[in-house]
């Protein structure tokens, strides 16, 4: 309590009392808050800085002192344009000041690179807002030097690592290139010497030299699949045009015309869509399809093959069903990896072929998968773009 007293002039005095617990209250619950924010703003790891409405430093936290190399009486009450020798003297930095001021419009994350005479070239975003109190601006800055130069190594190695396989691209498809013509000649001479020396060698000699004729045609086998699964990957996507799919299914049933022949393979199909792809690589993925459709049949029946085709939203949806041998569910997502050959060498190939069918699919942004079950056959569904849409 306060006690005072008033004087009316006539001798008469007044003595009355005022009650200030409230007034002190609401002073110290004041200077709490008061404390509270300062210790918020001491206790931030990034740089803070208070700017009066003309832009003159009112406040800076510690982090601010210590990263840019100052002291407090070379930063308050100073404009922000002037600290540390003039190496705040942004234009972009005075450009966003001006739109605050002018505007009331936050700025946040504007990423400035600048050589402070301090602490050297330093990448910072900022981020202000201005008060409507008294138009005081607060900003914040951190600095993420570091972590530019870290996506900038990360972009380097990537750029690096693309140039490499690139590289190893080229020369893996020009090795394969170059080894087939000797690779010929190694099976042409060791035909002709078992031919005309079959009589003068004995069983283990004639057995020798099927094993190297046969070894020699798989590694040539081999060299081819693996050209074919580089050009895919390696050849940009040309000018797609229109493919009549019936067209494309016929060719590569020309192309295994043998293999049809010799396994009486029935192969039938709906009516299949136009497509705007390129011709070539669809060719060669109805060509691998029925090609591994044949090869895994079953031996007590002859192969039954059916192609079909559902349009599906933006893409249609292709299915070959062989009613082959099928495998167990648990490898449906493997059969899609180069060289993985779940049966080994019972069956002859080089493991390449549903790997290239999923690079030829994804190179129009399709999808493909597998759908099987033992003696159940196996179902290859894959999809592709149609016309206006992607897969």
């Amino acid at each position: 309590m306060i006690f005072a007293g008033a004087s009316l002039g006539d001798g008469t005095v007044i003595e009355y009392c005022i009650d200030a617990t409230a007034r002190k209250q609401a002073e110290a619950a004041v200077e709490s808050a008061r404390r509270y924010a300062e210790n918020i703003f001491e206790t931030l790891h990034e740089p803070l800085l208070v700017l009066t409405s003309s832009l003159h430093v009112h406040a800076a936290n510690r982090a601010f002192y210590e990263q840019f190399n100052v002291l407090p009486e070379e930063s308050i009450g100073r404009v922000i344009y002037d600290l540390g020798n003039k190496q705040w003297e942004i234009p972009a930095l005075r450009k966003l000041f001006e739109e605050i001021l002018t505007h009331n419009s936050p700025f946040e994350d504007f990423e400035v690179e600048h050589v402070f005479e301090s602490i050297g070239r330093r990448v910072m975003l900022l981020n202000a807002r201005r008060l409507e109190d008294d138009g005081s601006i607060l900003l914040g800055i951190r600095d993420i030097t570091g972590r530019k130069r870290v996506e900038q190594e990360l972009r380097t190695a990537e750029q690096n690592l693309r140039h490499s396989n690139d590289d190893l691209t080229h020369f893996s498809y020009a090795l394969s290139h170059d080894m087939q013509e000797p690779l010929r000649m190694v099976v042409s001479f060791t035909q002709l010497l078992a031919r005309d020396y079959h009589d003068k060698l004995d069983a283990k000699a004639n057995e020798y030299m099927r094993q190297a004729v046969d070894g020699a045609m798989r590694m040539e086998s081999l060299l081819t699949d693996l050209r074919e699964y580089w050009s895919v990957s390696e050849q940009k996507v040309e000018a797609l045009v229109p493919v009549d799919c019936n067209q494309v299914l016929e060719r590569a049933r020309t192309f295994l015309g043998s293999a049809i022949a010799e396994s009486k393979a029935t192969i039938t199909h709906d009516p299949l869509p136009t497509v705007f792809l390129e011709e070539y690589p669809l060719t060669l993925l109805f060509q691998n399809l029925l090609s591994n459709a044949i090869k895994y049949r079953r031996p007590e029946a002859l192969p039954r093959i059916h192609i079909s085709a559902h349009r599906n939203g933006s893409a249609w949806r292709f299915s070959v069903d062989d009613q082959g041998i099928g495998m167990d569910a648990r490898y449906l997502e493997q059969i899609f990896a180069p060289f993985k050959r779940l049966h080994g060498s019972k069956y002859a190939g080089t493991g390449l072929g549903l790997a290239m069918c999923k690079k030829i699919v994804e190179r129009y942004h399709g999808r493909i998968w597998a759908e099987s079950a033992p003696g159940k056959g196996t179902l290859i569904q894959f999809t592709l773009p149609a016309p206006g849409g992607k897969a």
